[in-house]
Protein backbone atom coordinates (compact mmCIF):
# COMPACT_ATOMS: atom_id res chain seq x y z
CA UNK A 1 0.00 0.00 0.00
CA UNK A 2 1.12 3.26 -0.87
CA UNK A 3 0.17 6.99 -0.27
CA UNK A 4 -1.26 8.94 -3.17
CA UNK A 5 -2.09 12.64 -4.03
CA UNK A 6 -4.23 12.26 -7.24
CA UNK A 7 -7.11 12.88 -5.28
CA UNK A 8 -9.36 15.78 -4.10
CA UNK A 9 -13.13 16.32 -3.07
CA UNK A 10 -15.16 18.92 -4.36
CA UNK A 11 -15.33 22.31 -2.83
CA UNK A 12 -18.81 23.50 -0.64
CA UNK A 13 -19.99 27.07 -0.63
CA UNK A 14 -22.42 28.69 1.09
CA UNK A 15 -22.92 27.73 5.22
CA UNK A 16 -22.13 24.81 6.43
CA UNK A 17 -25.63 23.53 6.51
CA UNK A 18 -26.21 23.48 2.76
CA UNK A 19 -23.18 21.46 1.89
CA UNK A 20 -24.51 18.40 2.25
CA UNK A 21 -23.66 14.96 3.42
CA UNK A 22 -21.41 13.42 0.34
CA UNK A 23 -18.46 15.29 -1.79
CA UNK A 24 -17.63 14.33 -5.77
CA UNK A 25 -14.40 12.62 -6.09
CA UNK A 26 -12.13 14.17 -8.77
CA UNK A 27 -9.27 12.46 -9.96
CA UNK A 28 -6.20 14.92 -11.54
CA UNK A 29 -9.55 17.67 -11.12
CA UNK A 30 -11.53 15.93 -13.34
CA UNK A 31 -14.79 14.94 -11.63
CA UNK A 32 -15.63 10.94 -11.13
CA UNK A 33 -18.87 9.42 -10.79
CA UNK A 34 -18.44 8.29 -7.11
CA UNK A 35 -19.87 10.60 -4.16
CA UNK A 36 -17.81 10.37 -0.32
CA UNK A 37 -19.48 10.88 2.62
CA UNK A 38 -17.41 13.94 4.40
CA UNK A 39 -16.07 17.46 3.04
CA UNK A 40 -12.09 16.84 3.49
CA UNK A 41 -10.04 14.50 2.43
CA UNK A 42 -7.63 13.05 4.91
CA UNK A 43 -5.84 10.24 3.21
CA UNK A 44 -5.77 8.76 0.02
CA UNK A 45 -4.02 4.80 -0.17
CA UNK A 46 -3.64 3.02 -3.08
CA UNK A 47 -3.98 -0.71 -2.34
CA UNK A 48 -4.44 -4.09 -4.00
CA UNK A 49 -8.32 -3.23 -4.32
CA UNK A 50 -8.59 0.04 -5.70
CA UNK A 51 -8.35 3.05 -3.36
CA UNK A 52 -8.57 3.46 0.61
CA UNK A 53 -10.15 6.97 1.02
CA UNK A 54 -10.10 8.60 4.69
CA UNK A 55 -12.25 11.62 4.86
CA UNK A 56 -14.23 13.69 7.60
CA UNK A 57 -17.09 16.64 7.90
CA UNK A 58 -15.03 18.99 9.51
CA UNK A 59 -17.06 19.92 11.60
CA UNK A 60 -16.62 22.85 14.15
CA UNK A 61 -19.34 20.55 16.45
CA UNK A 62 -19.15 16.95 16.02
CA UNK A 63 -16.61 14.97 13.79
CA UNK A 64 -16.86 11.64 12.07
CA UNK A 65 -14.09 10.07 10.34
CA UNK A 66 -15.08 7.73 7.30
CA UNK A 67 -12.48 5.27 5.67
CA UNK A 68 -14.34 4.47 1.83
CA UNK A 69 -12.21 0.85 0.00
CA UNK A 70 -13.39 1.81 -3.82
CA UNK A 71 -12.25 -0.40 -6.91
CA UNK A 72 -10.13 0.91 -9.64
CA UNK A 73 -13.25 0.99 -11.66
CA UNK A 74 -14.27 3.50 -8.62
CA UNK A 75 -17.05 1.30 -7.48
CA UNK A 76 -17.96 1.46 -3.50
CA UNK A 77 -16.51 -2.03 -2.17
CA UNK A 78 -16.83 -1.43 1.68
CA UNK A 79 -17.59 2.02 3.90
CA UNK A 80 -16.95 2.09 7.69
CA UNK A 81 -18.04 5.41 9.64
CA UNK A 82 -16.59 6.20 13.00
CA UNK A 83 -18.63 9.05 15.13
CA UNK A 84 -22.34 9.84 15.96
CA UNK A 85 -24.41 12.51 17.04
CA UNK A 86 -22.91 14.01 20.24
CA UNK A 87 -19.99 11.45 19.93
CA UNK A 88 -17.40 12.36 17.72
CA UNK A 89 -14.18 10.46 16.38
CA UNK A 90 -11.76 12.92 15.25
CA UNK A 91 -8.26 10.77 13.25
CA UNK A 92 -5.67 11.14 15.28
CA UNK A 93 -2.78 8.85 13.85
CA UNK A 94 -2.65 6.63 10.91
CA UNK A 95 -0.01 4.15 10.66
CA UNK A 96 0.39 1.42 7.24
CA UNK A 97 1.88 -1.89 8.80
CA UNK A 98 3.98 -4.31 6.71
CA UNK A 99 1.14 -7.03 6.75
CA UNK A 100 -0.80 -4.57 5.08
CA UNK A 101 -3.39 -3.46 7.62
CA UNK A 102 -3.48 -0.46 8.94
CA UNK A 103 -3.44 1.11 12.77
CA UNK A 104 -5.86 4.10 13.31
CA UNK A 105 -5.85 6.17 16.42
CA UNK A 106 -9.11 7.82 17.23
CA UNK A 107 -9.68 10.79 19.34
CA UNK A 108 -12.94 9.57 20.91
CA UNK A 109 -13.15 6.01 19.65
CA UNK A 110 -9.50 4.55 20.43
CA UNK A 111 -6.91 2.50 18.65
CA UNK A 112 -8.25 0.35 15.95
CA UNK A 113 -6.82 -2.21 13.52
CA UNK A 114 -8.37 -2.09 9.41
CA UNK A 115 -8.04 -4.60 7.58
CA UNK A 116 -8.85 -4.91 3.70
CA UNK A 117 -9.93 -8.61 2.73
CA UNK A 118 -9.89 -9.75 -0.51
CA UNK A 119 -13.76 -10.68 -0.90
CA UNK A 120 -16.52 -9.75 0.98
CA UNK A 121 -20.15 -9.87 1.42
CA UNK A 122 -22.02 -7.09 2.49
CA UNK A 123 -23.52 -6.53 6.54
CA UNK A 124 -21.73 -10.43 7.02
CA UNK A 125 -18.77 -10.26 5.97
CA UNK A 126 -17.25 -6.81 4.95
CA UNK A 127 -14.06 -6.22 2.93
CA UNK A 128 -13.00 -3.12 5.35
CA UNK A 129 -12.71 -5.01 8.73
CA UNK A 130 -12.47 -3.46 11.91
CA UNK A 131 -11.28 -4.50 15.50
CA UNK A 132 -10.28 -2.25 18.32
CA UNK A 133 -6.95 -3.04 20.04
CA UNK A 134 -5.40 -2.18 23.50
CA UNK A 135 -3.00 0.65 23.34
CA UNK A 136 -0.09 -0.99 24.11
CA UNK A 137 -0.90 -3.23 20.61
CA UNK A 138 -0.98 0.21 19.37
CA UNK A 139 2.54 1.32 20.25
CA UNK A 140 4.08 -1.87 19.59
CA UNK A 141 3.04 -2.29 16.16
CA UNK A 142 4.01 1.08 15.91
CA UNK A 143 7.63 0.63 16.64
CA UNK A 144 7.69 -2.63 14.60
CA UNK A 145 6.94 -0.13 11.61
CA UNK A 146 9.59 2.15 12.57
CA UNK A 147 11.98 -0.66 13.29
CA UNK A 148 11.84 -1.71 9.60
CA UNK A 149 11.65 1.25 8.06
Amino acid sequence: MIYTTRFTLEKHDGPYESWGETSALLLDGERTRLRLHGHQLLHQIECPSGFLFVTDYDCPFEEATCFTLVSPAFKRLSYRCFGAPYASCLLQALVLLRDGSINVLLDGGGPRKLTIRRWGIPYLYPRLSCRRITLDDYRHQLNDTRESS
